[in-house]
């Protein structure tokens, strides 16, 4: 793939590069290379590396063609062809995929015509400049103080997707904290506390704002939301041997759960009140199942098909697929520390997907 202003890119492909064949000639006389539609001109460019060999390179801008001269081997006509690139020069580029053609001569017949496709790449967009203020210190809310007595060890927290309340789980109290948020300032105001859990570890909420999820020392509490005031009201609670970390798929369909006892969870949600049915549980060093030694952190993709794990058991990121139709986990693959990854895993507790899911 050519990329707009990132220089030359190789045409051929080196894992799988062309070979030549010829009972009757081991030397070639000329090779004709030639870009068979060019949107962008003379700003187009093929090039080769002909040092070594008895070959000399000549290229034609007007016409895209790049033409080779000179008698030699076959595996010197071979070397020169897999150092062919293409670069293009022009700001913006057309995006139309690139057809380049390789015709070899043995000094009596051409070959048949070898093809290799390049696809092109734009730039993104210039992105405008923004003005704006450093990020200032606004306020903080530390437990025992202004009446607030359920915020130790706070370990989570999660924004409605209105951007009118925060949710804030509290290990050492064990509780749920609400708080309002005020949409100019960011200034947070306490609302209420829901308890009765333990070891509370996780949050998540509903991407309709709907439900709020926590996820604790038994499993996972489902909260439904007044998106009003923000406050929750208990309506379902799952046993699954603890939920460490707790994820909602952004098509609101599946909640995955991470637990103490090394092991994934899936639940398929009710759209209309968000209570979960248990669909998958896939454990550690079960089957092909790897990469789950105390799991600790998990995030779904933005395209709701894919989960990812981490531990500080494993030092690793498993990555698992989502049936869209039914919640059930698949393994797919892990990433260990020192293995796959050198020096960037060790002790993993949290995971996230970029906006546009590539990263």
């Amino acid at each position: 793939t050519f990329v707009e202003n990132g220089g030359p890119v190789a045409v051929l492909d080196q894992l799988d590069p062309p070979i030549i064949t010829d009972p009757d000639h081991t030397h070639l006389g000329s090779a004709t290379i030639t870009i068979t539609n060019r949107p962008d001109g003379i700003e187009e460019l093929l090039s080769v590396d002909v040092s070594g060999t008895n070959i000399t390179a000549n290229y034609d801008a007007g016409t895209g063609v790049l033409t080779l001269t000179g008698v030699d081997t076959h595996a010197n006509y071979l070397q020169v062809l897999a150092s062919l690139t293409y670069n293009n020069l022009a700001s913006p580029i057309d995006d139309t995929r690139r057809l380049i053609e390789v015709v070899v001569n043995d000094q009596q017949d051409d070959s048949n015509v070898f093809s290799s496709l390049v696809s092109m790449q734009a730039a993104p967009p210039n992105a405008a400049p923004v003005v704006a203020s450093k990020m200032n210190f606004v306020d903080f809310i530390r437990d025992e103080t202004n009446g607030i007595t359920t915020m130790a060890s706070p370990e989570a927290s999660v924004v409605s997707p209105d951007g009118k309340h925060v949710y804030v789980v509290a290990g050492g109290d064990d509780h749920v904290n609400v708080f309002a948020r005020d949409p100019i300032t960011g200034e947070l105001t306490f609302v209420e506390a829901q308890g009765s859990m333990i070891f509370a570890e996780s949050v998540a909420i509903s991407p309709d704002g709907a439900q709020v999820y926590v996820g604790e020392g038994n499993g996972v509490i489902v909260y439904s939301r007044n998106t009003t005031t923000g406050a929750l009201t208990r309506i379902q609670a799952t046993a699954i041997g603890g939920a460490r970390g707790i994820a909602v798929s952004p098509n609101g369909e599946t909640v995955v759960a991470v637990t103490g006892i090394n092991s994934i969870v899936s639940f398929r949600r009710n759209p209309s009140d968000g209570k979960l049915t248990q669909v998958s549980v896939l454990t550690d060093n079960s089957g092909s199942v790897n990469g789950l030694d105390a799991v600790f952190g998990v995030a779904i993709s933005p395209d709701s098909r894919y989960a990812y794990a981490v531990t500080t058991g494993d030092d690793s990121i498993a990555t698992f697929s989502i049936n869209g139709g039914t919640s059930e986990l698949l393994f797919r693959q892990v990433l260990l520390e020192g293995v796959d990854v050198v020096d960037a895993l060790g002790n993993a507790v949290g995971v996230t997907v970029s906006s546009d899911g590539r990263d």
